[in-house]
């Protein structure tokens, strides 16, 4: 609808077209940064809503943001929007959203606004790692790790930059590099932690918590995990809470005590599906289908694996 009605103002009023979608475009940039906002605290299903709504007005608006040399709105809208294309599933969206906006960054913003290049690079990778393009991921968190070095550590913009890039590249070498990872995580608590970015802090404690378990001590993960899921609750951000009752649900699964996994699954998974979250929702029941081949429940474990492999694939995304 706003491109049919754009199009229309620019057969009749020529260059003033352009003027109407940068205002469009300054409108929903506005819009997906207070939606963005609100996704990490207690209105998230209102405002999926919303943006469901508004889909197509967002597109077209970032559309115009990624080929007009528009750098200050795409940094104004980059989280909210990615990050609803990432709570809805539409990965190979995100990732082809991702790379439209580089190449207008790329030109222009890459030395004049290093900092918002470095944070779309860090997106670009997320959603790769996510689709299983893993080398390319790697080589776009090492170009925004090398935009970001030297920049103010005092600045709060740049350090939520830096430690959201260090966070994302621990994930992306866990598997492989577990001390680095371990390492990458800390760093990236510890400036979330100095800029009082409670939302990411959250996160960083789950992924720390995470890797404790996956390293073996299981009284660091439940330390670093309850932290978090006490942030979360006090935010009122449900997407947070299941993500970390999931991460729990792993470290218990790991020592033995599958019942107790099995229950904070469950839950975490109704949690997910009640918010449509729809790639969460699929990792949730992978974690789950594990923890049943745990206890020794194949056949429902199977069942399960089954389910989820359909739902990955209709995805787009790689089977972690």
């Amino acid at each position: 609808y706003a491109s049919e009605q754009m199009a229309t103002r620019q057969e009749g009023q020529g260059g003033d077209a352009d003027i109407l979608r940068t205002r469009h475009a300054a409108f929903f940039a506005e819009a997906a940064h207070r939606w963005g906002e609100e996704l990490k605290g207690s209105s998230q299903q209102e405002t999926i809503r919303a943006m469901d709504a508004d889909r197509d007005n967002l597109r077209v608006a970032w559309e115009w943001m990624a080929t007009s040399d528009q750098p200050a709105l795409i940094d104004r809208a980059m989280d909210g929007l990615l990050s609803f294309y990432e709570w809805r599933g539409t990965l190979q969206t995100a990732e082809h959203t991702c790379r439209l906006a580089r190449k207008e960054l790329e030109s222009t913003a890459s030395l004049s606004q290093p900092q918002t290049l470095a944070r779309l690079l860090t997106w670009h990778a997320r959603f790769l790692r996510l689709l299983g393009h893993v080398e390319e991921a790697r080589d776009l968190l090492d170009r925004g790790l090398s935009m970001l070095d030297g920049s103010d550590k005092t600045d709060a913009y740049a350090v939520n930059a830096l430690a959201t890039v260090l966070g994302e590249l621990s994930t992306l070498i866990k598997d492989f590099d577990r001390d680095r990872s371990c390492h990458l995580r800390q760093q990236s608590l510890a400036l979330f932690r100095q800029v009082d970015n409670r939302s990411a802090m959250a996160t960083a404690l789950r992924r720390r918590g995470e890797l404790a378990a996956d390293m073996g001590d299981f009284a660091a993960a439940n330390r670093f995990l309850e932290e978090s899921l006490t942030l979360a609750r006090d935010l009122g951000d449900r997407r947070a809470v299941a993500a970390v009752l999931r991460s729990m649900a792993t470290a218990y699964a790991t020592h033995g005590m599958l019942a107790r996994s099995q229950a904070l699954s469950r839950q975490a998974i109704a949690i997910h599906e009640e918010l449509g979250d729809t790639y969460r929702a699929c990792m949730g029941r992978l974690e789950q289908a594990s923890s049943m081949a745990y206890a020794g429940q194949f056949r429902q474990a199977y069942t399960l694996f089954e389910e989820v492999a359909t739902g990955f694939d209709e995805l787009g995304a790689q089977v972690p």
